[in-house]
């Protein structure tokens, strides 16, 4: 069911896509729906179809609407919030696939960006915990006792605190707030 429910989504990004034409709102729907199929097909740090390929052309899709909309000159915070999820996700797979040194320069590309959004949106719950969570998964690329890793695990600490800060933060401002 979940095949399914994948196969026609795609069929129907497919169809707005072909419609999109010059529309910036759309397409910006766009990469965060094909982003949302890409976890759903293979995402390894939450649940998943076990479908790394599909997952990684999803994503190539989200990659290239986001060219399109850097074409149409979009500058939004919108816009680059997703670049920062879209390299997170592309890391995420690397990772998965052994890639180590390049996971790692996309997980640096992604918290670099995450790290220029203003801080109006870095304060945000969800950016927050999107952020802190590629600071632990950049961190268990890093330096991850008992699996591949790179074997730095000072840098990895350094990480993991820097997630740990990001979410007391959050806490603090935010004491109701489950996420």
């Amino acid at each position: 069911m979940q095949q399914r429910l994948v196969a026609d989504s795609l069929r129907y990004l497919e169809t707005l896509r072909q419609e999109a034409g010059d529309d910036m709102g759309l397409v910006r729907d766009l990469v965060a729906a094909y982003l949302k199929v890409g976890d759903l097909q293979g995402n390894p740090y939450g649940p998943n179809l076990g479908d790394l390929a599909g997952s990684e052309t999803s994503y190539g899709h989200a990659e290239q609407q986001l060219q399109r909309l850097e074409q149409l000159q979009d500058a939004s915070d919108a816009w680059r919030l997703l670049r920062a999820r879209l390299h997170a996700r592309q890391a995420e797979l690397k990772h998965q696939a052994g890639e180590r040194a390049a996971a790692s320069a996309l997980f640096e590309q992604s918290l670099a960006e995450f790290g220029a959004l203003p801080e109006t949106l870095q304060a945000q719950v969800d950016v927050v915990v999107e952020r802190s969570q590629v600071l632990d998964h950049h961190g268990d690329l890093l330096g991850r006792e008992g699996a591949a890793s790179l074997n730095q695990t000072e840098a990895a600490r350094a990480q993991r605190a820097q997630a740990r800060e990001l979410r007391d933060a959050a806490l603090r401002l935010h004491p109701q707030d489950p996420r």
